[in-house]
């Protein structure tokens, strides 16, 4: 329920750049007076707008560096 959404969330926000949550949660965490009240920087995605996640994931593969790339190839194996 949304009990278990809110402490998920509040547990990992703060480490995390990014989290894909539920419609309902996004729209609250997106509100200007609650977002200013809470202290984190993940960025908040949801299926409101699945073409922003995807554009973010795009974003990160494309600042990767060839370090990051190579750790990404060996563990998780040559892109199809």
């Amino acid at each position: 329920g949304i009990l278990n959404d809110f402490s998920a969330i509040s547990t990992y926000a703060p480490y995390v750049d990014a989290m894909f949550v539920d419609k309902q949660c996004a729209s609250l965490l997106k509100q200007g007076r609650l977002r200013a009240e809470l202290s984190f920087k993940a960025r908040i995605f949801s299926l409101s707008d699945p073409q922003e996640f995807l554009d973010y994931l795009k974003d990160l593969g494309d600042s990767a560096t060839e370090d990051v790339r190579v750790l990404a190839h060996d563990l998780y194996g040559a892109k199809e």
